[in-house]
């Protein structure tokens, strides 16, 4: 045997065994082997070792590969632990399925809230859409690639079904392929968004997505999208060949929810009725109504309208959704003209997030990374909230507006606001302590002469009206809901106490307001305006709904559905809000438009509202004015304005002036379509430029007018011999 080894050594006690080895060393791996075992019998199984899956530690779980991606379906809420039953389809991507992703040796109780991408990710197998996601799902900006869906049942998109409390942000979807035969909800990223969630900043690119399902909703973006969408676009060919499908570029329906500042430059073929450039069909209920603001369609690539339908609730009011050629799409390189409202804040920091990269004048607008936005300048921003230089400060949420009242002037400067007041407005526009205006690209310091809506807004809690404005105040044509103030004691109610000889307040709506007053002294109420003195002028605004009530017995009060008492000019507006009063207040005057006319004009208006009277004495009410009298300067008139109603007056009493108020039954001031009959003088030039503007949609012929938005008139083609240039007569 030795031979085979060599000679063998010498025998004696200090020589190694086997091959050179002493025989204690040789028998260490034996040794070693029994410990353990030894250890496994008393400790029990061995536990897998804790996985850290969020190493940025943000609270959302890192996917970098197909397979993580594919295992976010068995972990809905985003908790990081696979649902009961799952565990092995989930450790196909995550290894440590039992114990939670999120906890590490910084912080060992950390919990998870979603997962984010933290590469591009290129699938290769058909996708079975999610279940309902209820968690954060960020893309960093990252691409998704190869998204392949053929379902024959069920919602279709990378998420089936995003819940109510679902975040999608940042995501891109390149390319993908989504077919569907269900007559259920289909688009790129999510077949179904539930009343609640968000999706921001998130695009699809070229690629299909199609349906032949009968009643199927598809959209380039979202199918059926019942939560808000926000900086988002789709350029994917959508179709739907099934009956009763609705069909839109970017979303198939939306119900009662909001897109902003959004696009879509897509083909897409369906339904003759509900197929739009944009959305599909735009649904309003008792959840809400549906607004889209400051979003597009591409009419070159797709001709026709940016929405489809609607249904009776969702009428243009906060709809503001206009088609525009590829060039004019392309055009502006910077936050200006069509995009002028884009530079929106997507995470509730109050900090603008220069979400959007305009390229050449010859590129669609697309969207920047989370870290291409971290690296933005914010010197435009902090010094400059007029971003499209047209002398009007912007305005983009509650507390902007509110910071008017210490910048009545809208000059956007302090003047001579006290320090206290001053360090309120900073508040809403912060770091501003000369100018809001200037942001040094014209050269010269510029100046600002008011404010104006980015979009529309939702006020909560008492409002504290605005003093006495004396600038412009340009609503764009968006709303402001939730208006509520009340007061007890003399003085004026209303959005504004006075506007002044210098004030403009133009292309305004107010839905649902509550006006209320326990009258104690001579006072205005209105919506709009308590009084509206000489100079101002007021148009294309308008009071939908709510209520103005005033009781008291105090002599000499103005009510009016959009002002107590008007002095100045109101031009193509309308209200329908409820007007009362109650108690015994002698001499007061009521109207469903206007209180008191007092030396002032009204053209080309009308309201529809409840008029209810106390019962004082000498109390004159109106359905469209409670009295017309002329001041010591100025004649009142009443021009082409009408209030409805098969018997009463518009004008409850009249002294002097030049009234042409006339009542009509609610048939006959719906029945004209167009700028015919008692509205063939309605079509106004309130900008001066000599051309009419198309300020109102007739809509069918058993519905009241509307007035349209800017956006909307800008897309308006004057028709051959439709133009009155004297239009007051």
């Amino acid at each position: 045997m030795f031979g085979l080894f060599g000679a063998a050594p010498a025998r004696n006690s200090a020589a190694p065994l086997f091959g050179g080895k002493s025989w204690l060393a040789s028998l260490w791996p034996l040794l070693l082997a029994a410990a353990l075992l030894l250890l496994l019998l008393v400790a029990g199984p061995v536990q897998a070792q804790n996985v850290d899956y969020d190493t940025d530690n943000d609270g959302l779980i890192d996917i970098d590969s197909p397979a993580k991606l594919i295992a976010i379906a068995y972990d809905l809420n985003g908790d990081g632990t696979a649902a009961a039953g799952s565990e092995t389809d989930y450790a196909a991507g995550f290894l440590n399925p039992l114990s939670t992703q999120c906890a590490s040796t910084a912080d060992p109780s950390q919990t998870c809230s979603g997962y984010e991408l933290t590469a591009d990710i290129t699938l290769t197998a058909n996708w079975t859409p999610t279940g309902s996601y209820t968690a954060t799902f960020d893309g960093n900006g990252h691409r998704i690639n190869g998204l392949t869906v053929n379902v024959s049942s069920g919602n279709a998109g990378l998420f089936g079904d995003l819940g109510a409390t679902g975040v999608i942000r940042d995501v891109a979807i390149i390319s993908p392929s989504i077919t569907s035969s269900s007559g259920d909800d289909t688009g790129a990223l999510v077949g179904e968004s539930a009343n609640g969630s968000r999706i921001s900043a998130s695009y699809v690119s070229a690629g299909t997505v199609s349906s032949t399902g009968t009643n199927a909703t598809v959209g380039g973006l979202v199918g059926y999208a019942y939560g808000a969408i926000r900086a988002s676009y789709s350029t994917a060919t959508v179709s739907a060949t099934g009956s009763g499908a609705v069909t839109g570029g970017m979303v198939g329906l939306l119900n009662s929810d909001t897109i902003i500042a959004s696009y879509a430059a897509a083909s897409v073929t369906g339904a003759a009725t509900h197929t739009g450039g944009l959305i599909g069909r735009v649904f309003s209920n008792n959840s809400g109504d549906s607004t889209v603001t400051n979003s597009y369609c591409d009419t070159t690539v797709r001709s026709g309208n940016c929405i489809g339908s609607r249904n009776s609730s969702a009428t243009s009011d906060g709809i503001a959704a206009a088609g525009h050629a590829t060039t004019a799409l392309q055009t502006p390189t910077t936050y200006a003209g069509l995009y002028a409202f884009w530079n929106i804040d997507l995470d509730a920091d109050t900090i603008i997030d220069f979400p959007w990269n305009f390229g050449s004048s010859s590129q669609y607008p697309t969207l920047r990374t989370p870290a291409q936005r971290a690296t933005s300048s914010t010197t435009q921003f902090v010094g400059d909230y007029d971003t499209d230089d047209d002398t009007l400060i912007e305005i983009r949420n509650a507390a902007q507006l509110a910071a008017i009242t210490h910048d009545l002037d809208g000059d956007g400067l302090r003047g001579t606001v006290s320090a206290s007041d001053w360090m309120n407005y900073t508040a809403a526009y912060p770091s501003q302590a000369t100018n809001q205006c200037d942001d040094g690209a014209t050269g010269a310091v510029e100046t600002c002469t008011g404010y104006e809506l980015g979009g529309s807004l939702t006020l909560t809690g008492a409002w504290t009206p605005i003093g006495l404005y004396n600038a412009v105040l340009e609503g764009n044509g968006y709303t402001i809901s939730g208006l509520t103030y009340s007061r007890s004691d003399a003085g004026n109610t209303g959005f504004i106490y006075f506007t002044g000889a210098s004030s403009v307040i133009r292309n305004l709506g107010f839905i649902n307001p509550s006006i209320t007053s326990t009258n104690t002294g001579t006072s205005r109420h209105g919506v709009v305006a308590g009084e509206i003195r000489p100079g101002s002028v007021v148009s294309a605004v308008y009071v939908s709904g709510g209520t103005v009530t005033v009781s008291g017995n105090t002599a000499d009060t103005a009510v009016g559905g959009l002002t107590g008492r008007n002095q100045g000019t109101i031009r193509a507006s309308w209200s329908n809000a409820t007007v009362a009063t109650a108690g015994n207040p002698a001499n007061s005057n009521i109207g469903g438009l206007v209180g008191h006319l007092e030396g002032g004009t009204i053209i080309a208006s009308y309201a529809y509202g409840t008029v209810t009277p106390g019962t004082g004495a000498s109390v004159n009410n109106g359905l469209l004015v409670g009295r017309s009298a002329d001041r010591s300067t100025t004649t009142s008139t009443i021009t082409n304005s009408y209030c409805a109603a098969a018997s009463g007056n518009c004008v409850g009493a009249q002294t002097g002036g030049s009234v042409a108020g006339a009542a009509h039954p609610a048939a006959d001031l719906q029945a004209p379509t167009d700028y015919t009959g008692i509205y063939s003088h309605w079509n106004l030039d309130l900008d001066a430029d000599d051309v009419p503007d198309y300020l109102w949609d007739f809509r069918t012929s058993s519905q009241y007018p509307i007035l349209n938005t800017p956006m909307q008139r800008a897309a308006l083609t004057p028709a051959a011999g439709s133009t009155d240039y004297d239009a007051d007569d």
